[in-house]
């Protein structure tokens, strides 16, 4: 096996004309020893890494098919890539009144969001003055979206971020959804709550 690698090798060092004998001969025995380390860790690791992939994969793939629970929606959220989650899941119940409002029942809206004109959306259009969308985790993946537009704008703290960007109307948005967070977030998920609580 190693000879082979080294057939394969050796055309990729014969291009390196900057190098002096020594360091091609280095960094030749360098490269094979990486490759040989990956291909040993390929046979040993690689059916638990892709049997852990395809769990995760059809997991993603089931849970847009499922009615919303709450449970479903906090491990829906936890694969994204946004900070703050416990802050994020205080408005979903802020927003949706405990998940029973009007427009999240029949709109799927979680976030209380508004069909944007601008940025990218998952939306399908515009009902009762807000977004509706065709399944609960879509309105997940628009909340994305929407950070992801507004997150140069973000400076350490994400109540100070909400209000900078005008999330909410209600002037006093931010204290209600500091005390559900503080109240009700405390020990759902593992997150650092003192940069994003007391700041």
């Amino acid at each position: 096996m190693l000879p082979r690698l080294q057939r394969f090798i050796s055309p990729l060092f014969a291009r390196l004309g900057g190098f002096c004998l020594t360091k091609k001969k280095a960094m030749r025995k360098w490269v094979i020893s990486i490759v040989l380390c990956v291909v040993q860790l390929q046979g040993v690791y690689a059916p638990e890494v892709e049997k852990g992939f395809a769990e995760y994969r059809s997991r993603m793939i089931l849970v847009r098919f499922l009615p919303f629970t709450e449970e479903e929606f906090i491990w829906y959220l936890e694969q994204q890539d946004i900070p703050f989650k416990d802050i994020v899941i205080s408005q979903a119940r802020l927003e949706t009144g405990s998940y029973t409002s009007a427009i999240f029942l029949k709109g799927n809206n979680l976030f209380g969001m508004r069909h944007p004109v601008i940025r990218p959306t998952k939306s399908l259009g515009s009902e009762q003055g807000h977004a509706y969308y065709s399944h609960w985790t879509d309105s997940v993946d628009d909340y994305v979206l929407w950070y992801e537009y507004y997150m140069h704008r973000l400076d350490g703290c994400y109540y100070e971020f909400l209000k900078g960007v005008g999330y909410a109307e209600d002037k006093g948005y931010i204290q209600k959804l500091r005390d559900i967070t503080f109240r009700e977030n405390k020990n759902l998920i593992s997150l650092p709550y003192e940069k994003a609580r007391f700041v």
